[in-house]
């Protein structure tokens, strides 16, 4: 594995790292393959697996980090074939190995911008340009931060922005989930499986999710509400401790003891750089294969084979299931939450393989 020569923030706000010189060997000026994928989170090197199984050689550019969100997990216990749990980095190095294994190359670099009006498809990257047949885009999403003191230094140590993956840790503890949407309200009733107790605050004096979901909540009897509130800091020296609360219409702040913080505020998906290019939903996520080969303006995508983890998801792509260069989508495949798994990918590698053996072409 490779390790970062330099890594810069350039962003302090949005956390957000500079690539560049992430690699030794730096790629030569417009180096052609035929598969590109952007992103290396379970999707994209699940799509490295089965791409490369095809013999189509692969190349996957990490992005900000190797493995996306599920690398910032301390433990994950609800992936088959790991009974006493696995750590997010050391599944996703196993990830790594078994695709690279088959031939998949794994390139520590960012793409930083694409153009997709002809073909060969051009990305280029901190370290060079690439010329792509065919581009896999699993670059998933990012949770919203609070951007407050104190939460990045407790991620995985109480801060968490997934329930399923570490709700476990908190059995008998008493947490705090932030938000007050369809996700803070599902994930903390969630947590009730293990919490002592759920407390939701929220900046307002409604919740905005779904009724059914705020009528569950509100007749838990584990989870309790505070209203009209904020969390201005979150304590503690090696887990979380406390946080700091600011009540918004008196301006009075106290320290509230917890052993957790759940932050459920929304993701922004990571697909800025195929604004114009692609068909994004009002959200910003990449709306379905389908949609988009039916539109000229977007013809050239018709050969564009996107795969999606959980929060970059195509959700309309279910309904798109028909034969495409010989081959057959399965709407089935389509509705795993997390990691879309062997059908997904194999499809992916047979739309690829069967559309370069119907031209007859390869890259050089």
């Amino acid at each position: 594995m490779l390790f970062p020569k330099k890594l810069t923030i350039i962003n302090q706000e949005n956390m957000e790292f500079n690539l560049m010189n992430l690699s030794s060997n730096k790629p030569a000026a417009d180096q052609h393959v035929d598969v590109l994928i952007l992103g290396s989170g379970p999707a994209g090197l699940s799509a490295a697996l089965y791409a490369a199984r095809a013999e189509l050689n692969p190349v996957v550019l990490t992005g900000m980090e190797l493995g996306g969100q599920v690398s910032l997990t301390n433990t994950v216990e609800n992936f088959p074939g790991f009974p006493d749990g696995v750590g997010g980095n050391e599944l996703v190095e196993l990830f790594q190995k078994q695709a690279e294994r088959f031939g998949a190359k794994v390139e520590f670099d960012t793409a930083t911008e694409v153009d997709l009006h002809s073909r060969p498809f051009r990305i280029k990257t901190y370290n060079g340009d690439y010329l792509a047949n065919t581009l896999i885009i699993t670059t998933g999403a990012t949770p919203y931060h609070l951007n407050i003191p104190g939460e990045m230094e407790l991620t995985g140590r109480g801060v968490s922005y997934c329930a399923t993956c570490d709700g476990w840790f908190f059995k008998d503890k008493n947490v705090i989930v932030v938000g007050g949407g369809d996700s803070a309200l599902e994930e903390g009733i969630f947590l009730t499986r293990y919490a002592k107790s759920v407390t939701i605050v929220h900046r307002r004096d409604t919740l905005r999710a779904g009724a059914v979901l705020q009528s569950r909540a509100v007749g838990n009897p584990k989870i309790q509400f505070l209203w009209n509130t904020v969390i201005e800091e979150i304590l503690g020296d090696e887990a979380v401790r406390s946080v700091r609360l600011k009540n918004l219409d008196t301006g009075k702040t106290t320290d509230c003891p917890t052993d957790g913080v759940f932050i459920f505020i929304g993701h922004r998906p990571n697909t800025h750089l195929f604004e114009g290019q692609l068909e994004l939903d009002e959200h910003g996520y990449l709306a379905a294969i389908g949609k988009i080969e039916h539109r000229r303006k977007h013809r050239q995508a018709r050969h564009l084979a996107l795969a999606s983890s959980g929060h970059c998801r195509i959700e309309a792509m279910r309904h798109d299931a028909r034969p495409l260069y010989g081959t057959q989508f399965h709407p089935e495949a389509y509705e795993a939450p997390w990691l879309h798994g062997k059908v997904l990918l194999e499809n992916f590698a047979r739309i690829v393989d069967g559309f370069w053996k119907k031209k007859g072409t390869r890259a050089s």
